[in-house]
């Protein structure tokens, strides 16, 4: 919530802007003062997941051919590398992080994960800056300690997030319009005159 407004529930918003950073045109809309983004991962990563997809299809392809020269434990191993390998493998290639917020809830997603924040926990929304992959170790949902969890698909703008509660943690989220997801995170904690 902007300093100044009146406070939801238990908690108020904090909203600041640190620093400046420019926001390039995102894949996403905000929509009654929803914010809903998808991003990819970077192209080279999605390559990297389709040569490791053919691989792995080759990989499994000649382990049936030749399953008849493993022993059961041999072929059990076998078949669950390869499932890791392929399931691993679709996730990298078709991968993609989304950011929602709705009435109650800043939702948070990237291929496997997901994480609900009701907005009455959230305490702070600023803007963060860039971010590169070797700030948080890689892309995808990085846990940097200290109660941070970063959710990265790709560099650039991100936005920080302090969440309050008996659990604080510390979201760092990477969008392309960190000022839109401010705004929105800031309209939706904001009571609606009239309820």
């Amino acid at each position: 919530m902007v300093p100044g407004s009146p406070a939801v529930g238990r908690s108020t918003i904090t909203v600041a802007t640190v620093g400046s950073s420019s926001c390039s045109e995102g894949r996403g809309a905000v929509r009654d003062g929803r914010f809903d983004e998808a991003l990819p991962y970077p192209r080279w990563v999605r390559w990297i997941g389709g040569l490791a997809l053919v691989l792995m299809v080759v990989i499994t392809a000649n382990g049936v051919a030749t399953r008849a020269a493993m022993s059961r434990v041999e072929l059990v191993v076998f078949a669950v590398v390869c499932a890791l390998g392929l399931a691993a493998a679709i996730a990298t290639l078709l991968g993609k992080q989304r950011v929602v917020v709705t009435a109650a809830a800043l939702v948070l997603r990237l291929t496997g994960w997901r994480k609900t924040v009701p907005l009455s926990d959230i305490t702070l929304v600023e803007s963060y800056g860039r971010t590169t992959e070797l700030e948080f170790g890689g892309y995808g949902v990085r846990l940097a300690g200290k109660g941070v969890t970063a959710l990265v698909a790709n560099p650039g703008p991100c936005v920080r997030v302090a969440v309050g509660g008996r659990r604080p943690r510390t979201y760092i989220i990477r969008t392309d319009r960190p000022e839109a997801l401010v705004s929105s995170l800031d309209d939706a904690a904001r009571p609606v005159p009239g309820r």
